[in-house]
């Protein structure tokens, strides 16, 4: 089993060798697994045409290179909106300013956040030879990757604010979309 198609949790390889069909039949299945290969690399090969013109390319990049204006998903994947700067900005001010849901710290969050799990976890330090006696006690149960990922000390990594606007809502007053 290729690495892409492994579960994400710990597994068991299987030992059971399933009984060989006819040399005929093996060949015919080579063949066809070639033949469908070459198939999907031509298939990625294909010289795929854009489906805009150069023109929209060109509307589109000047768009994103505005800065009176912000481009972002919708909520619920609901499309693609384009929003006045200020407008954005002033939403996410009053969202943030709602103290039910968020409060200033008095440090920046880089700084609040420890740069590697075992600072806030020390256990986990010590759980580590314990670790190892199990990896080496089971032999063949853990693939390199689940081993990688019990022995890695994974850093944080800062949180961010988005806002993802709500067009299934009535614009304010000021025709600004109200979040949450």
């Amino acid at each position: 089993i290729s690495q892409a198609r492994q579960h994400p949790g710990f597994h068991v390889k299987s030992s059971r060798d399933p009984p060989r069909v006819s040399m005929a039949t093996e060949a015919a299945l080579l063949e066809f697994r070639t033949e469908l290969l070459a198939g999907v690399n031509a298939a990625r090969t294909i010289h795929r045409v854009p489906n805009l013109s150069p023109g929209e390319k060109n509307a589109i990049n000047n768009l994103k290179s505005r800065s009176d204006i912000v481009i972002a998903n919708a909520d619920k994947n609901l499309g693609t909106v384009i929003l006045n700067s200020e407008d954005y900005l002033s939403e996410g001010y009053r969202q943030l300013s709602d103290e039910k849901y968020y409060r200033q710290i008095p440090i920046p969050t880089q700084a609040a956040q420890p740069a590697h799990l075992d600072t806030v976890v020390p256990e986990l330090s010590l759980l580590q030879p314990q670790l190892v006696e199990i990896v080496e006690c089971h032999e063949g149960l853990f693939s390199p990757r689940d081993i990688q990922s019990l022995f890695a000390n994974f850093p944080f990594k800062p949180a961010k604010f988005y806002m993802l606007p709500k067009i299934h809502k009535d614009p304010g007053p000021n025709g600004v979309l109200k979040g949450r």
